[in-house]
């Protein structure tokens, strides 16, 4: 018996007590308390009967768990679980490759990823989720930064995990069926990555950015990759020369990202807002009076991403900082003027 079977039966030796037991009892109790059906919370994920025995005392997979309580808006923490080694292992390293990723480190994520590839079990589809996500997260930023291309045979395979594992997931989200968090941060990298035409991408986003407005009004500033995928919404806006609705969406970014206090994407924002602003320095600015205050307002937006991305981002240094402090000193100039 490996190390991960004998974990688990540790688990159904103490089952009963203890938070595991405060765990059911929570997660049967938020249920009701939502008004939701065991078919409502458990739908594309376990069958409503296995839901139930759940409930009741059925020893449940530590990655399913987390989805389920995401839907029903109870916030996880490892804490309150008992983990396998294996599945400690594995959530330590999701946490080390999300900081990789955040700090542009995609040498170290690539690393990473292959350690959590061989510890991941192939048939747990919810582990498997995990990895989708974080790998696909990967290849979107690579393509930002120009490190990497779109390959057709990575979209098939990304586009027959999401038939296989979520199938109707589409269908679901229109009828506005449950969803967490984390299956919410997987199908905005799946859009990122899998459509190339950027008006029906933004479409795609915008209705995730609603969805989850909606669903978790209360909670949005408690899940971190929210600030992301509004980065995804504004760039595609940028991209179609929306640069006031882009503008709006960054600055909302800044607002999550300033509660987190941490850097989850406000170099890029700060940055982006800078570019919109410029477009709309060319295209409406023709007042000598207002070139200069609005000239500092884009200098001081690029000097905030270059002090952010020289702080905590490792990639800055290979040639990045270079191309962004010569946007900042076109703008000083004219500021200077």
């Amino acid at each position: 018996m490996d190390t991960y079977r004998k974990d688990m039966k540790k688990v159904q030796n103490n089952r009963g007590t203890g938070l595991e037991e405060s765990l059911r009892r929570q997660l049967k109790i938020t249920r009701e308390k939502r008004h939701l059906t065991r078919e409502e919370v458990s739908e594309g994920l376990i069958s409503a009967g296995e839901l139930r025995r759940l409930e009741e005392g059925r020893v449940a997979d530590f990655w399913l768990l987390r989805l389920l309580m995401g839907r029903l808006h109870i916030l996880p923490s490892v804490n309150i679980f008992y983990l396998s080694e294996r599945d400690n292992a594995l959530a330590n390293l999701e946490s080390e490759i999300r900081c990789s990723l955040l700090l542009w480190n995609y040498e170290k994520a690539e690393n990473q990823l292959k350690q959590f590839t061989e510890l991941c079990d192939k048939w747990n589809r919810f582990q498997q989720m995990i990895f989708y996500r974080l790998d696909t997260a990967l290849r979107v930023r690579l393509i930002r930064a120009g490190r990497s291309s779109r390959k057709e045979k990575d979209v098939k395979r990304l586009r027959r995990f999401m038939e296989e594992n979520m199938a109707g997931f589409e269908e679901r989200l229109l009828q506005h069926r449950l969803f967490s968090p984390e299956e919410l941060a997987l199908l905005s990298v799946y859009y990122d990555f899998t459509i190339e035409n950027t008006a029906e991408k933004l479409k795609k986003l915008y209705f995730l950015i609603h969805y989850f407005r909606d669903e978790f009004s209360q909670e949005e500033k408690q899940y971190l990759f929210y600030a992301d995928l509004i980065l995804a919404c504004a760039q595609c806006q940028y991209a179609m020369g929306e640069f006031q609705n882009c503008i709006r969406q960054c600055e909302k970014g800044l607002e999550l990202t300033e509660y987190f206090h941490t850097c989850e994407a406000t170099g890029e924002l700060c940055e982006l807002i800078a570019d919109a602003k410029g477009e709309l320095f060319a295209k409406e600015i023709v007042n000598a009076e207002e070139r200069k205050p609005w000239a500092g307002d884009i200098f001081r937006c690029y000097m905030q991403a270059d002090a952010v991305y020289d702080t905590f981002y490792f990639g800055y240094q290979d040639g990045y900082r270079e191309k962004l402090r010569e946007k900042a000193e076109r703008w000083k100039t004219i500021m200077l003027e």
